[in-house]
């Protein structure tokens, strides 16, 4: 009976020392699964911070594409089409043509009106130098009708080769001519003359 219980005893020692190595390669097994689980949790980990960068990355994508779309939208509404685009360059083109249209008038008309100015002013110089001319005219005038009153003599103005005029007798009403040529003497002329209203 020893004999069997110690077979028993052995077997299950070497029951035990197998459920023993099993539990220690199980333990082994199991260290090597934590670490592979710490493994896998580390690059878990990694890859959802890499797909969450990559994540807000698609996010930033989309948006910029979002916004090229609406500029493009907008370009699009923005954009004038060839034939309407044509249209206004002609009209800029006719416009500008009559604003040179329009200063070239405009220069041919202020050149009118410098004439026209320079006219107004040498009108208005003549009526002056008229007006001075009457007026001189009319102190000469007054002058000789003096000259007549006291001297009798009314001078010949035009002569510019002698002295001539006439002697009034308004008495008698009559005019006597007298002329007297520029070759004689001063002297004597004023004699003859005194002696002709005598």
């Amino acid at each position: 009976m020893t004999g069997a219980a110690e077979r028993i005893n052995v077997e299950k020692a070497i029951s035990l020392a197998d459920d023993l190595i099993g539990v220690i390669k199980m333990e082994r097994e199991s260290d090597g699964l934590m670490q592979c689980l710490e493994g896998i949790e580390t690059l878990r980990s990694s890859w959802e911070a890499e797909f969450c960068e990559v994540q807000s990355s698609i996010e930033g994508c989309r948006k910029r594409i979002k916004e090229c779309e609406q500029q493009i939208d907008e370009a699009k509404r923005e954009t004038v089409p060839d034939e309407q685009l044509n249209r206004l360059q002609d009209e800029l083109k006719e416009d500008l043509q009559n604003e040179n249209l329009l200063l070239n008038e405009l220069r041919e008309i202020r050149s009118m009106i410098d004439e026209l100015e320079n006219k107004r002013i040498s009108i208005e110089k003549q009526r002056a130098d008229k007006k001075r001319k009457e007026k001189d005219e009319s102190k000469m005038l007054n002058t000789l009708y003096m000259c007549t009153q006291v001297t009798r003599i009314i001078p010949d103005l035009d002569n510019k080769t002698g002295i001539s005029g006439y002697i009034v007798d308004s008495e008698n009403k009559k005019f006597e001519k007298f002329r007297f040529e520029s070759s004689a003497a001063s002297f004597e002329t004023c004699n003859s003359l005194w002696k002709m209203l005598d």
